[in-house]
């Protein structure tokens, strides 16, 4: 679930992000994987602005890695 959600939220800067089409299949699917007594009901009231940030900040941590890393084997 969480997996999907990611997913999503990562791609929140692509032109898919804002496509309604785009937006009714992933809910669609996402729901199938959520099940039907889950809580969540409305893709509207879904804020994956949390998930996106973490992304970005595990994505730096991973860049930073790579830099001191870089930096130590020269």
């Amino acid at each position: 679930m969480l997996q999907v959600a990611t997913m999503f939220a990562v791609m929140k800067d692509t032109d898919y992000a804002g496509k309604p089409t785009f937006i009714d299949n992933f809910f669609t699917d996402w729901r199938k994987i959520l099940g039907k007594n889950h809580i969540i009901k409305k893709f509207e009231l879904c804020d994956f602005t949390p998930i996106y940030e973490w992304h970005l900040r595990e994505k730096e941590k991973k860049k930073q890695m790579t830099t001191e890393a870089s930096v130590f084997f020269c």
